[in-house]
């Protein structure tokens, strides 16, 4: 059977997402063109460490679909595309929404699991100190972002007072970032390339998420699924206590960079009135 493009998958990178299939068998192939395609790459390249470690038995909470093959980027440096195992299953914000508090609880301690292995697992930044390396990243959000000027000046000021040790990380844990699936398994979907590798980066996307109802915020939330969203975040909030500092200063940060990308009126009200809501410091 010749390869072929079954439907476009939703997607929030700059990369298309295809659902695919070959001799009956389904695969999902993310593919960039142009000025994305090298963090299209970075992105393969970090799958593939996650996949060994999942292999090698350093991670063992949560898998990640395992890479199948990729095009040449040397040959086609201006297009590139990898092939992943097709995972059927529900993103964290579904499971939430269609099971009980029993089992979301059972599936938020894996995921805290899951982060304390990943804090133990160092990385690098070639060339610069983690202070160097957010200050970089305020400077090109206040160009985007003028109108949130104090808000980029107090976390600018704060920087130095971080204790920040890079590791590996997923890069941007939501709750669509995380699917529960049918086999049972938690896996890691959509790795980033992140700004700075920090598991502490991956503590606050998710907590941040939860406190803004960021992947939740088209659904209608009935009290019970209220009652399991703040479960998990009071358990995330309590495990990671000792973070809190750090924890909060991404928050805001992660706020601040997806809100140049919000492409709809209840979006931009979600993350303006998240990051409004914030007393840094204080």
């Amino acid at each position: 059977m010749t390869e072929q493009i079954v439907k476009e998958l939703s997607g929030h990178s700059g990369c298309k997402i295809f659902l695919c299939q070959k001799d009956k068998i389904f695969f999902v192939r993310k593919q960039a063109t142009g000025t994305y395609v090298p963090r299209l790459y970075n992105q393969f390249e970090k799958q593939k460490k996650l996949c060994l470690m999942i292999e090698e038995r350093t991670i063992r909470k949560i898998l990640t679909p395992k890479v199948l093959g990729a095009s040449s980027i040397e040959k086609q440096p201006q297009d590139f595309s990898f092939d992943m195992q097709y995972v059927q299953g529900y993103t964290l914000t579904e499971y939430i929404t269609k099971y009980n508090t029993i089992d979301t609880v059972n599936i938020a301690q894996r995921i805290i699991q899951s982060l304390e292995e990943i804090s133990r697992i160092p990385d690098v930044i070639p060339g610069s100190s983690v202070q160097e390396t957010i200050y970089r990243k305020l400077d090109s959000l206040e160009r985007l972002l003028p109108k949130h000027q104090d808000v980029i000046n107090k976390l600018k000021f704060l920087s130095k007072n971080l204790d920040i040790k890079p590791t590996f990380c997923h890069g941007d844990l939501s709750l669509d970032n995380i699917m529960v699936g049918v086999d049972g398994n938690i896996y890691f979907l959509d790795l980033l390339d992140s700004f700075l590798n920090s598991w502490i980066m991956d503590i606050a996307k998710i907590q941040m998420d939860l406190e803004a109802n960021w992947s939740m915020r088209g659904y209608t939330l009935d009290s019970n699924v209220m009652i399991k969203r703040k479960m998990l975040l009071d358990m995330l909030m309590e495990t990671f206590k000792d973070y809190e500092k750090e924890i909060s200063y991404f928050k805001i940060l992660h706020a601040l960079r997806i809100l140049p990308y919000a492409a709809d009126v209840k979006s931009l009200e979600t993350l303006n009135t998240y990051i409004n809501s914030f007393k840094l410091g204080e």
